[in-house]
């Protein structure tokens, strides 16, 4: 910065005097030009700052051509110097203003960049989303944010391929090998990655609490028709209030494998439509009770949709990228709704966002 030369010429600036009991005009004359070229630079850098310097506070009376006593061409001299130094402290203290209002006017402007590079994305993946294009969810970006970690699926294609060896070889192993008993180690068989293979349900959230130990956690007892309610842990402590989860009907994922959150098993998860910063549990349709089942048009339910998913086979992984909200928040999977029986489809106040 210009400010940091200009300081220096001001503290190089050197002020003496004879050591006599006499001064001559000319030095004091001198001593004034210099002073004022010293002014006439801290000026300089004041108006690249926007600022100015009233004359009052740097004014250095005329020099008396009477009164040229060592004394009082010495108090003269101070005052030269006493006035340099307020200038050079008042061009230090707008600089540290000028650096304060930069920092604050450059963390705004990245925030606003952020903040549009995060609604870019998620427009992009909404509209890649109701195209059929697969989204593969980041590890890192679910941890706190949605109400369960989710991991990055490989293709369906890659997938295939990795059961379709894993199968050969337990085929090998199994019934068609001398001396064993036919059947004994054939591979069971595919679950299918689709929204056939999630057995959603409606809820009812009995209680909700604080997690103990994570601010952005809630425990919730919810009961999904089944003869003892479920411990469930939802990340919606920032987005939803605690009054607002107290007895809400919600839709719940009931066949994921129980995994602990901060020392407390969670038994399933609380489905929820997220766009931007704005994270909503999906609403059954009215009329729906505890237990009513979720069910797809074009994905109908088997006799294994209630069945435990096995983490290892990423079933919810492949699943979940096809979920979302179109532009009247209604919730489905690749444009299919999750519907109840004679009762309507599950929504959200969010529109074309992503459900997980």
């Amino acid at each position: 910065f210009p400010h940091r030369r200009l300081i220096g010429r001001a503290s190089q600036t050197h002020f003496s005097f004879p050591q006599t009991k006499t001064m001559s005009l000319l030095v004091v004359e001198e001593e004034t030009r210099q002073y004022k070229k010293t002014l006439g630079h801290i000026k300089e850098h004041l108006q690249w700052l926007g600022e100015t310097v009233s004359a009052s506070d740097v004014s250095l009376p005329a020099p008396s051509a009477s009164d040229l006593s060592t004394s009082a061409c010495e108090a003269r001299l101070n005052k030269i110097k006493a006035l340099t130094g307020t200038l050079q402290g008042l061009v230090t203290d707008l600089h540290n203003h000028y650096e304060e209002r930069e920092i604050a006017r450059l963390t705004a402007e990245n925030e606003e960049l952020e903040k549009k590079i995060s609604d870019a994305k998620q427009r992009l993946r909404t509209a890649e989303t109701a195209n059929g294009r697969l989204q593969v969810p980041l590890p890192s970006e679910t941890a706190t944010t949605t109400t369960t970690t989710t991991t990055a699926p490989a293709a369906d294609e890659q997938q295939s391929k990795k059961q379709q060896k894993k199968d050969k070889k337990k085929a090998k192993k199994g019934g068609n090998a001398e001396g064993k008993k036919k059947g004994k180690n054939q591979p069971a068989p595919n679950v299918p990655a689709d929204a056939s293979s999630i057995d959603f349900r409606v809820g009812h959230i009995l209680d909700a609490s604080m997690h103990p130990d994570a601010d952005s956690l809630y425990v919730e007892t919810i009961d999904v028709g089944e003869e003892e309610p479920r411990t469930i842990i939802s990340g919606l402590a920032k987005f939803v209030p605690i009054e607002e989860m107290k007895g809400r009907m919600v839709v719940i994922c009931c066949n994921l494998k129980a995994r602990k959150m901060r020392g407390i098993a969670s038994h399933g998860m609380v489905m929820c439509a997220k766009k931007d910063d704005k994270i909503e549990p999906l609403a059954p349709p009215e009329g729906a009770v505890v237990g009513d089942l979720i069910e797809f048009e074009k994905f109908p339910r088997t006799e294994t949709t209630a069945n435990e998913l096995k983490p290892k086979k990423k079933i919810f992984e492949q699943v979940q990228p096809d979920l979302f909200t179109n532009t009247d928040g209604v919730a489905n999977y690749k444009g299919d709704p999750f519907a109840i029986k004679g009762k309507g489809v599950c929504t959200s106040t969010l529109t074309q966002a992503v459900v997980s």
